[in-house]
């Protein structure tokens, strides 16, 4: 569990109570009730984790600052986030848990109203201020919501903010506002993103009604799903050659994971079409495999000099329990097919041997999709995979 435990059943549901391990602060006189709040409003068991981690953390926080749980406001809440979130950037999709939290503390009275600033707000601040007001007053929204959206609203506004502290809304356009999306969607869930693009999309639709931005603006936020900077990155040539160098090549295993490694390298193929290659899938004659795709998509593809002299030369020394048609199989009894998992543990063994910590099989899909759209081929040739050149390697005996 990590940084949690569990102990003793919850109050609420029976379930069993999820504790964290560090010091929660002055919120661990309320964590039990935060618990029991977590299982009441319906979160999944691995969501109530995330949040009671959360907690921990912002109780710590609030320790550190020396803040008492009845001293604790939203813009509190908000400073500690900010100042983490600067000093860890790869915190943020965690620390967004805390909005949760800051829920629970406004629900049960816990949260104090933030103290009123008498000094003279920037046209940013004010603007700012303004959005959430309306958010809270004529949409209804909750403690969590406007915490999001002052995330969204303190990134978004200094795009439109000068020198002098006066905004020019005549900045924003289409591509302006998705580049911003790209920037603020980037490393979070599907789920998270969807909800920052919804306030992105209300931040431009409050913008317009007040006549700061035209109408069609907000028509042209792209969804997460569609936002896509590129190809995920391949490899390059000398850490696919670095690779295939860490194999030993004169033992059984070896040459099976060289083999493994040159069909992905080659072919883009999936981890679990080289799991699930027979031998009935080998076209010598033409010389061409045959591989099962998603959704049972079956595909030929022709078969390069190098994926066959490979094949061939790991076929010469298999050994397999009878009956047994896979190609790849395991070097140990029972020697039966390789899984997908011990397919893509070839590829992150090797790559660990070679340096390359991080390196999974489906790196090097992405590897040769890039290849492709590098010399001119299609998305459509990326995606099910180039044709290597044809050659005859031979026959294994």
């Amino acid at each position: 569990m990590g940084d949690l435990v569990r102990e003793g059943p919850a109050a609420a549901g029976g379930q069993m109570r999820i504790w964290p391990r560090r010091d929660a602060g002055p919120l661990a006189a309320v964590m039990a009730e935060l618990i029991d709040w977590l299982v009441t409003e319906g979160y999944a068991p691995t969501t109530q984790r995330n949040l009671v981690r959360a907690a921990a953390r912002l109780g710590a926080w609030l320790a550190a600052a020396g803040v008492e749980l009845a001293d604790v406001d939203a813009a509190c809440v908000f400073g500690l986030v900010s100042g983490d979130n600067e000093r860890h950037p790869e915190h943020r999709s965690a620390n967004e848990n805390v909005s949760a939290v800051v829920r629970f503390l406004q629900e049960t009275g816990r949260l104090k109203p933030s103290p009123v600033d008498t000094a003279p707000l920037r046209p940013a601040e004010a603007c700012l201020a303004a959005w959430l007001r309306f958010l809270e007053v004529e949409e209804g929204q909750g403690a969590s919501w406007l915490y999001k959206a002052r995330q969204i609203g303190e990134r978004f506004l200094p795009l439109v903010e000068d020198e002098d502290g006066d905004l020019h809304w005549e900045r924003v356009d289409v591509v302006m506002v998705n580049e911003f999306l790209v920037r603020v969607v980037a490393g979070y869930s599907s789920s998270t993103a969807q909800s920052r693009a919804a306030l992105l999309r209300g931040r431009l639709t409050w913008a317009a009604a007040n006549g700061w931005i035209r109408d069609g603006i907000v028509d042209g936020v792209l969804s997460p799903r569609r936002i896509r900077a590129g190809l995920p990155k391949g490899l390059t040539d000398s850490q696919v050659a670095a690779l295939k160098n860490a194999v030993d090549r004169d033992t059984v295993a070896g040459k099976r994971d060289w083999a493994i490694i040159v069909m992905l390298a080659r072919l883009g193929v999936r981890v679990g079409e080289v799991a699930g290659l027979r031998l009935d899938d080998l076209n010598w004659r033409e010389p061409s495999l045959r591989v099962v795709g998603k959704g049972g998509r079956v595909l030929v593809l022709p078969m390069p000099v190098d994926v066959g002299e490979a094949l061939v030369d790991y076929l010469r020394v298999r050994r397999a329990d009878r009956g047994e048609r896979a190609v790849f199989l395991r070097c140990l009894p029972p020697l039966t097919a390789l899984h997908r998992a011990g397919v893509g543990d070839v590829v992150l063994r090797y790559g660990r041997r070679a340096g390359l910590d991080g390196v999974y099989a489906h790196r090097l899909r992405h590897t040769v999709a890039s290849q492709v759209l590098t010399g001119g081929g299609t998305l459509r040739q990326a995606v099910d995979g180039p044709p290597g050149p044809r050659g005859s390697p031979g026959t294994p005996r």
